[in-house]
């Protein structure tokens, strides 16, 4: 056969193939995470963002294949949730696929939607302490002091600020969380003020 793969990559596409009869069999439309084809390892996503991965190498391998689930919240951040169940592929892909449904899926869906809904927190958090660190900066007159990294604050980081006779010093850790040194006038000292009012109003 000279289809360009190596004796182990054409194995590892064989496994590839056989478990996307499996989630053929599975709710939803299934599709094969791209990969290089080194290993009997291979992950499928489905449209509603299902996340199984198949194992057929290392302590699962001679004809065992090991599945987990999993949820990628985005392309930086992936995590492992739910049961991990084993089975042999020689059963065939709709009775694998069976063994998914029962043994699987009834908790990995739970699990799916609790860590969906951390992530959706945890990412309304963060907008709260963008904006509200944003804010700061304008009343601070100081408009670069926002740094972040992949959309997140840096862990850490401070924005300090001498303008006229103002000085301001401080670190948002949390929207509930925020940590300031002022020197400032009166007309600055207000809009912090007022700042605040607005956001715990």
């Amino acid at each position: 056969m000279n289809d360009g793969l190596t004796i182990s990559q054409r194995n590892a596409k064989a496994f590839g193939d056989r478990t996307a009869e499996i989630v053929s069999h599975l709710p939803g439309t299934w599709t094969r995470e791209q990969g290089d084809w080194h290993w009997n390892a291979c992950r499928h996503i489905n449209s509603e963002g299902h996340t199984l991965f198949f194992d057929g190498s290392g302590r699962a391998g001679h004809g065992r294949c090991v599945v987990r689930g999993s949820i990628e919240h985005n392309k930086h951040k992936r995590e492992s949730i739910g049961p991990e169940i084993g089975f042999s592929m020689s059963k065939g892909p709709e009775k694998c696929a069976k063994d998914i449904i029962k043994r699987l899926w009834p908790d990995y869906l739970i699990e799916f939607e609790k860590a969906k809904q951390k992530h959706a927190n945890e990412v309304e958090r963060e907008l709260q302490r963008v904006n509200l660190w944003t804010a700061l900066c304008e009343v601070s007159g100081d408009r670069q002091a926002l740094t972040t990294d992949q959309g997140h604050i840096k862990q850490g980081g401070y924005f300090s600020k001498l303008h006229g006779d103002d000085y301001i010093r401080g670190e948002v850790r949390s929207p509930q969380n925020v940590r300031l040194t002022l020197d400032v006038t009166g007309e600055t000292a207000l809009k912090i003020v007022q700042l605040f009012a607005r956001i715990h109003a």
